[in-house]
């Protein structure tokens, strides 16, 4: 008996672990949102703060001014191109999902937040809005 509940139990970590794909209740990824460059850096990526979304990215502190660390919600990061739209606050559009090839090389430099920040692969980059409908404001 206990063996069948370690397997169970096992089995259920495995599922969860695995990601989205497998659960029938899982939000699927925007279409097309907004958002807004924090940050180039070497050490984390390009830092886009996700806007007009409940969920999505993660909550970073940081001192992205030199004024002292702030707090960030739904930040990702990304070593996509940017296609030239990664100036530290210009508004972008994009399609993006979980997951990214991040650089060969390993930074040096202590440039990024504390904490590490999940890396997304960024697609479909414009500077000029969703299409009506396009846009997910979960």
């Amino acid at each position: 008996m206990k063996a069948s509940l370690l397997s169970a139990s096992a089995a259920l970590l495995v599922l969860l672990a695995s990601g989205c794909e497998h659960l029938s209740n899982c939000e699927p990824t925007p279409r097309c949102v907004k958002g807004i460059v924090l940050a180039n850096t070497c050490m984390a990526g390009t830092l886009i703060q996700l806007q007009g979304v409940s969920s999505g990215g993660q909550t970073i502190e940081y001192n992205f001014d030199g004024t002292g660390k702030k707090r960030y919600d739904h930040v990702i990061s990304t070593y996509s191109e940017l296609n030239g739209l990664s100036r530290k606050g210009q508004t972008i559009y994009f399609t993006y999902q979980q997951g990214g090839k991040e650089p060969d090389f390993r930074c040096l430099a202590a440039d990024g937040p504390d904490t590490p920040v999940a890396v997304y692969t960024v697609s479909n980059v414009s500077d000029s809005a969703c299409n009506e409908g396009e846009v997910t404001t979960n």
